[in-house]
């Protein structure tokens, strides 16, 4: 038997990978660990679960307060105390629950969502690095397959009103604050949400519709509108805004703090990408925005560089060394992510076996300990009795893609050429033409591949090893590399999410934990302060980025750091004094001494983050 209804509201629009993304399918014949979802054609589309997931989870923070109880509910069943999200979405019975039909469906329909990719669907490479040996960690390697930037996925939503127990105000109230907050960019699908992945965009043109299901009138006007998608009265995300009388309660704005981080290269900055040129044995990083190719520093990459110096110094003002047994393997690998909690509450904990990828622990994730698994949904923790820690898991800072500027864009084709182009001795040997000409071609065949794609600046450079007995070149060591020329990139863009900045459960207690005195509101200021400390090593070039780090690649030169704070007039944000850091913009001079010569310039502003800091490690950690 159906529900009675008193209407619903049908959204069709167009969302757009501002990133790549990645949404995880099985049975794919392509040689990836991780491919993406494919439907019956063998066509990309995003699964209806994955689209519906997304958006209950953020209808589970938004609306989280009790002002929303009640606004929703079953006309038989009720809704049993349960949060917004679960009335709205529809909930299972509770464990032991006697009344085996205590569930209610969700009032929300999501369809199968069918992507048309903006290119060719590429393949990531992701590593652990080991800390100790700085080398690719033990069987922690694995590959993911993306949609590239650009691509666009077809969003088709029904979000049912029942005709009684229900405050239809409300629920339109809440539909337009998800679809704004899509059309911003808020709302993240798939993995890697914290390593690039995941952000999309709504285009401007989503049709919304309200349908009439309730008089005969309504139920004639939709029959004979011919497309049910079409019918009813035409609203914008304004009119779902506007049609509240300010009685209803408002969504909440989830805290962020977004830090834009303005640099250039001082020398070649690059990736390496997996794939073997034919001229050269290195090629930098390639990835698609729309029907071009530009280099790319994938966040992965940039976050795990973050991590490892936030490592570096918990380890060094804590006096921790790393476990050095060469035989550890993968084991080794996770125990040194999980040595400093405060590290994991910024860049996220591998899952425990059992949950997370395949069941093992820290699969497909390790280069920064982050799985993308949140554990258990907002919903359900928030009706759990009782408070409890929230457990590491996805981490507090995002770390988005940085592309290179369009003048370094190039058309797949460009690529191709260039990493199909041969090298000098080959183009001399397949050509039959007199000595002189060959060796007018001597080394034009890359050359020219990349002065066709407008990459002449970069440069093919040959690395040998030094046999340390005979002094000449060790056997099976010569490599090259095409690295970067001067090439201009875009801002490196990070967020922080102040509300999954996890304190230490209690089974498993961090010393910094015991001496804030289990203070939640001290360890996320600690974990911020620690966060400064990255970007200040950032800034002053202690940290170099992407391939070969050691070998004269990766240095930058930072400009500045900006942190823009989203919703600080939040409760939460006043507590942990994270308002101070709205509009705060910092440079090397930042860190002068201050005219009244009582320490840098930004003492004051951050003394919170100094002070919380200070305890978390300990006086005697701070005497150095």
């Amino acid at each position: 038997m159906a529900r009675p209804l008193h209407g619903r509201f049908r959204v069709v629009g167009t969302l757009v990978a501002v990133t790549p993304l990645h949404v995880g399918g099985a049975g794919s014949r392509i040689a990836t660990d991780l491919p993406v979802a494919l439907d019956g054609r063998g066509r990309p589309y995003l699964p209806g679960t994955s689209l519906a997931g997304a958006l209950r989870a953020w209808h589970a923070w938004a609306c989280a307060d009790e002002a929303w109880l009640g606004k929703v509910g079953d006309p038989v069943t009720g809704v049993k105390g349960k949060s917004f999200a679960a009335q709205l979405w529809g909930f299972t019975p509770d464990r032991g629950e006697p009344d085996a039909k205590a569930g209610m469906a969700s009032f929300v329909i999501v369809e199968d969502a069918r992507v048309t990719p903006s290119g060719a669907l590429e393949i990531r490479d992701g590593v652990g690095i080991d800390r100790v040996e700085g080398r690719a960690a033990d069987r922690i390697k694995y590959d993911r397959q993306i949609l590239p930037v650009g691509s666009r996925i077809a969003l088709d939503m029904t979000v049912e009103v029942p005709a009684t127990r229900v405050d239809p105000a409300v629920v339109k109230l809440a539909l337009g604050h998800l679809l704004a907050s899509l059309r911003d960019g808020a709302v993240r699908l798939g993995a890697g949400k914290t390593r690039g992945l995941g952000r999309v965009r709504l285009e401007p043109d989503v049709a919304i519709h309200e349908q009439v299901l309730d008089t005969a009138d309504g139920v004639l006007a939709l029959l004979s509108a011919g497309k049910t998608a079409t019918a009813g009265t035409v609203l914008t995300i304004e009119a779902l805004l506007a049609g509240a009388d300010g009685t209803e309660p408002r969504p909440r704005v989830r805290p962020r703090i977004d830090v834009t981080i303005k640099w250039e290269p001082v020398g070649p900055v690059m990736v390496k990408s997996d794939v073997e040129g034919i001229a050269v044995d290195m090629v930098p990083l390639f990835s698609g925005i729309g029907d071009r190719m530009a280099p790319v520093l994938p966040g992965s990459s940039l976050k795990g560089a973050l991590r490892s110096q936030a490592e570096r110094i918990l380890g060094t003002v804590l006096r921790i060394c790393r476990n050095p047994n060469p035989t550890g393997g993968q084991n080794r690998f996770l125990e040194h992510l999980a040595t400093f909690a405060l590290a994991e509450s910024l860049f996220g904990a591998p899952a425990p076996k059992g949950k997370g990828s395949g069941g093992e622990k820290g699969r497909g994730s390790a280069e920064t300990g982050d799985t993308g698994s949140e554990g258990e949904d907002d919903d359900k923790r928030s009706e759990r009795d009782g408070p409890e820690p929230i457990r590491p898991g996805l981490g507090a800072v995002s770390v988005d893609d940085c592309f290179a500027t369009a003048a370094a864009h190039v058309t797949p084709e460009q690529w191709q050429a260039i990493v199909r182009a041969q090298d000098a001795a080959a183009v001399e040997e397949q050509t039959d033409s007199p000595k002189a000409q060959r060796q007018a071609k001597r080394g034009t065949s890359l050359n020219q591949a990349l002065a066709a794609a407008g990459l002449s600046g970069f440069t093919p450079v040959t690395h040998v090893a030094i046999d340390r007995w005979t002094g000449g070149a060790a056997e099976h060591l010569l490599y090259s590399v095409l690295e970067p020329g001067p090439v201009r990139w875009e801002p490196i863009r990070l967020s922080l999410d102040p509300t999954r900045l996890a304190c230490p459960p209690a089974d498993g207690a961090d010393p910094g934990w015991e001496r804030l005195e289990k203070d939640p509101i001290a360890w996320r200021q600690s974990a911020v302060a620690l966060l400064l400390l990255v970007l200040r090593d950032l800034l002053f070039q202690r940290i170099p980025i992407g391939f070969g780090g050691n070998r004269g690649l990766g240095a930058i030169a930072v400009e500045s750091i900006a942190f823009t704070v989203t919703a600080p007039d939040d409760a939460s944000l006043g507590q942990d004094g994270l308002k101070e850091l709205d509009d705060l913009t910092l440079t090397q001079e930042s860190f002068g001494p201050s005219s009244l010569g009582t320490g840098t310039r930004i003492d004051v502003r951050l003394a919170a983050f100094q002070t919380a800091w200070r305890r978390c490690c300990g006086e005697e950690g701070m005497a150095g």
